[in-house]
């Protein structure tokens, strides 16, 4: 079976941001079976469009940033992260790093299987993404902005709530070679950097919104085996844990490996005792959400209650 029949929409998106402009590629039936996933084509395409340098500069024109989603993903099945590949500000190398939400689904909604962000604009610059209608829109009225506010400020401008956006913070834009990519307000591509190459290029953000579906081969079978997988994930003790402690359930296998540092291990490190998903129930989670399509729900939604720090966390919702 061919995996364009697999939840590939068989469309790659360019946008050049040095030249001011945008177009789409097939890909080959070859390419789809020998790089399968989000990871496997956007690793592909990041090796062809930098082939030809001797030396990738993270922050240069010829370093694109690309997301991508798996076959999987805009489907009713529990897969729903995307990746973001580039070429690491902090390694110099190779960097993949992944997120979850929903904005995975809309790039494939969009009609793609992966965005290619490349070049370097003039000034500060945002990407807006319909189907196949592409811009590329001036950008300084959020530079300086925080991910929150530049995600809630675009919306209310384009007067739609509904928009999935990946933009980046003032780390980005001050290329602090650790920044990261807030995908939709709490999701994060947070690995190497690419926060730090978006700035380079002054790419603010993107939003995305589409109207296409993720076509199944064999819908009948395909829905059995999402009810398979589902059945199977509520019957295991791991994802019971997961689902009652989200990802603070780490805390102590972390703290058994010695894997949490006081000032850099300088002070040795520290019980999480008070960190725990105990505490953290007890004293600041009001609810429980989940990425698009999964049925386990770790993330964990709330506000610090008392002290200083009393803060309305849901300002933009």
């Amino acid at each position: 079976m061919k995996l364009r029949n697999l939840g590939a929409m068989n469309q790659i998106l360019h946008v050049d941001l040095s030249n001011n402009k945008s177009w789409t590629e097939e890909i080959s039936e070859d390419i789809k079976e020998l790089f399968v996933g989000g990871k496997g084509l956007a690793t592909w395409l990041l090796y062809r469009e930098t082939r030809n340098h001797e030396r990738v500069d993270p922050y240069g024109e010829e370093n694109p940033v690309i997301f991508a989603g798996g076959p999987l993903t805009g489907t009713d099945a529990p897969a729903m992260r995307g990746v973001v590949v580039s070429t690491s500000p902090l390694t110099g190398g190779y960097v993949d790093s992944y997120y979850g939400g929903n904005l995975a689904q809309e790039i494939k909604y969009a009609g793609y299987d992966a965005l290619v962000l490349k070049g370097k604009a003039d000034k500060p610059v945002m990407i807006t993404i319909e189907d196949d209608k592409v811009e590329i829109l001036p950008a300084e009225k959020y530079w300086g902005l925080d991910t929150f506010e530049t995600n809630h400020q675009i919306k209310a401008d384009m007067n739609d709530k509904t928009l999935k956006i990946a933009t980046i913070g003032q780390a980005g834009e001050n290329l602090i070679p650790y920044a990261l990519v807030s995908c939709e307000y709490n999701r994060h591509a947070g690995r190497g950097g690419i926060g730090a190459v978006m700035g380079s290029k002054q790419l603010k953000a993107f939003s995305i919104k589409g109207t296409n579906t993720v076509k199944i081969h064999d819908l009948e079978r395909f829905d059995q085996a999402i009810a398979k997988a589902r059945k199977e994930l509520e019957q295991s003790e791991e994802i019971e844990e997961l689902t009652e402690a989200g990802t603070a359930a780490a805390l102590w296998f972390a703290h058994s490996e010695g894997l949490l540092p006081v000032k850099n291990y300088q002070q040795g490190t520290f019980n999480p005792d008070g960190l725990a998903h105990q505490a953290q129930s007890e004293k600041i989670w009001l609810r429980d959400e989940g990425c698009a399509s999964c049925p386990i729900r770790c993330s964990k939604v709330g506000v610090i209650k008392d002290g200083k720090r009393t803060r309305n966390c849901f300002r933009h919702s």
